[in-house]
């Protein structure tokens, strides 16, 4: 029998994410009991990997967190006012915000997982493709002129900018080294838009 993925299967994944995010243990009858459904439907509606495809989609969740949010307002800067480097970098300030910390921290844990968990890695490989296109495609409706592989290349960086502040930077940077660091990251994508704008296709092969 397929079991229709409505509020349930939601509530499952959500309620694990929640766990995750604080680094706790997986657990399915108090996964369950959290998301208000008996425990015997993650089965249901895990059925080929149970627990691991339960995590799975709850990492998947956690890496997405706030990006596609974080598009669409970044997005809202460049269609509204353009390269202004000011808005981008109080952009970057809310991204770096502590209250941030443990979505930019959790969806490191679940690129790490990728390396253990398969499901893990089907997961993420769908919501990183799916990132990154919606990503180039709507920059590419902002900068009509820009080729393809310019829009996906800053797409990818972009993107992996916070995930490597994180890494490197900690949890726990001070103010004046996020505003720093925002500033710079704000000069970035800034520098980095100008130069794709600037990008030629690569020549086709020759058979």
């Amino acid at each position: 029998m397929t079991v229709k993925r409505g509020t349930g299967r939601l509530a499952l994944i959500g309620a694990t994410a929640d766990v995750l995010r604080v680094g706790g243990e997986v657990q399915v009858k108090e996964i369950a009991a959290t998301a208000g459904v008996s425990h015997t439907l993650v089965y249901r509606h895990f059925p080929v990997g149970g627990k691991d495809e339960l995590v799975a989609e709850a990492y998947a969740h956690l890496f997405r967190g706030l990006a596609e949010s974080d598009i669409e307002d970044l997005f809202d800067i460049l269609e509204t006012s353009g390269l202004d480097r000011d808005r981008i970098r109080d952009f970057v300030l809310i991204i770096l915000s502590p209250r941030r910390a443990g979505i930019r921290w959790s969806r490191l844990e679940a690129l790490a997982q990728t390396r253990t968990n398969p499901y893990v890695a089907a997961r993420i490989e769908d919501a990183r493709r799916d990132l990154i296109g919606t990503f180039a495609k709507r920059l590419r409706r902002v900068e009509p002129a820009m080729t393809e592989q310019s829009a996906t290349a800053f797409s990818v960086i972009a993107q992996a900018l916070p995930l490597g502040i994180t890494a490197i930077g900690g949890l726990a940077m001070p103010k004046a080294l996020r505003e720093e660091v925002a500033g710079m990251w704000a000069d970035t994508l800034v520098n980095l838009l100008a130069l794709a704008r600037g990008g030629k296709e690569p020549p086709a092969r020759q058979p």
